[in-house]
């Protein structure tokens, strides 16, 4: 569903891990930090997070647009919208939230849809990215100001 790119350490930061790992690797000695019920609840509780209609609008605007855009060729489908909305959820349950975030939703749209853009001979000769495009997307479609709960109001 979502595709990140966590990069290389540094030169530095590598000979640490090599000093590090050199006798031992971590996982040898992993312990669990939550047992498997700990888990389906958290699952249970991300899904549950509310996402009101015009943030749900607001997905389907965004990865609509990538359809559109003449630089893609082929764009999201909804199982996008749907990746896009699980982990906008999961998201804004991290950072605490009682309900999903435009933010979140960015966020979201940034990890979920460059992979599954198709771009045109043009684009890619121009060397424009998916994650280029995305960004452009997510400035041109309009955030909701409507249907956001207010501080002490739940949906």
């Amino acid at each position: 569903m979502l595709k990140l790119s966590v990069g290389y350490p540094d030169p530095e930061e590598e000979v640490q891990m090599l000093a590090r790992l050199q006798s031992q690797h971590p996982i040898e000695a992993l312990q669990p930090v939550a047992t498997p019920q700990d888990l389906l609840e958290a699952q249970r509780e991300v899904r549950l997070l509310p996402v009101s209609p015009d943030i749900q609008r607001y997905i389907a605007q965004v990865v609509a647009a990538t359809r559109q855009h003449p630089a893609i060729r082929a764009g999201a489908g909804p199982r996008a919208s749907l990746g896009v909305q699980a982990v906008a959820q999961a998201l804004s349950y991290l950072q605490g939230h009682g309900f999903v975030t435009p933010d979140a939703v960015k966020e979201a749209a940034r990890g979920v849809l460059p992979h599954r853009l198709l771009l045109n001979i043009e684009a890619r000769l121009a060397e424009t990215s998916a994650a280029d495009l995305t960004e452009e997307i997510l400035k041109t479609v309009a955030v909701p100001a409507e249907g956001l709960p207010v501080a002490g109001q739940t949906l």
